[in-house]
């Protein structure tokens, strides 16, 4: 029947250069690959040297002439739902194929904006699963910045995180003192904060006239101080 076959993924037992009627060859796929593709398919399969001198992989009766089975990589299927990320959704994968996983505008893997942590290969193992898949993170912007008469959490912020500044008393946004005393910011998905606000000094008007003295006709804002001018003979 001359020489068995050369089969890629698998392993030939026993090995001979030839084989005569009524020898067989014992293939067996190498780890990761089986004849139909699935993890826990057939590994093992036999080629026949018959009377006519051909040759046959099928355990068929009587045996017919067919060409050998071949070793597939086995199926890990698709890849498996990740939250904040993309990735090809409609391929089937196999062993020792690596699909990328692209994490989504203001996620990586590890909370940094580092370009090699926006995405990661996945490889389909041989026992047709998947390695453990990564979490794509809310990027980190850090601490909130200061701002001056103003107060907030110091705790580090994430992506779409929201912090409230508290105004010191005798501020506002408007300079009205019922005016807003409270903003807010958030965490962006470059890592970086929104604009903030300026407290500003509420406005106390222009000081009250008093009888027998002068004064400016400014207006002033908190903590300003109004100067007095007795008049002659007070």
């Amino acid at each position: 029947c001359g020489p068995p076959p050369v089969i890629k993924h698998a392993d030939m037992s026993p090995a001979r250069q030839e084989i005569v009627f009524p020898q067989k060859e014992t293939f067996t796929c190498e780890e990761g690959y089986a004849t139909d593709s699935q993890a826990d398919g057939v590994k093992d399969f036999d080629i026949h040297c018959q009377a006519d001198g051909t040759q046959t992989s099928h355990q068929t009766v009587p045996l017919v002439s067919e060409p050998p089975l071949p070793c597939l990589p086995v199926e890990c299927g698709h890849v498996p739902s990740h939250d904040h990320a993309t990735w090809d959704e409609s391929t089937i994968f196999v062993y020792l194929e690596k699909p990328k996983v692209k994490c989504n505008e203001g996620y990586s893997l590890d909370e940094t904006m580092s370009p090699a942590a926006k995405w990661y290969e996945l490889s389909c193992l041989s026992d047709g699963t998947y390695e453990e898949p990564k979490t794509c993170k809310n990027v980190k912007c850090g601490t909130a910045p200061e701002v001056e008469h103003a107060s907030r959490t110091e705790d580090d912020q994430f992506y779409l995180d929201k912090i409230e500044y508290t105004l010191d008393r005798g501020y506002t946004l408007d300079q009205e003192p019922d005016g807003p005393s409270t903003f807010e910011i958030e965490c962006k998905s470059d890592a970086t904060f929104s604009s903030t606000k300026e407290p500003k000094p509420v406005t106390c008007r222009a000081a009250p006239a008093r009888e027998h003295a002068t004064t400016s006709d400014a207006e002033y804002t908190f903590q300003q101080k109004a100067l007095y001018t007795c008049l002659n003979g007070y």
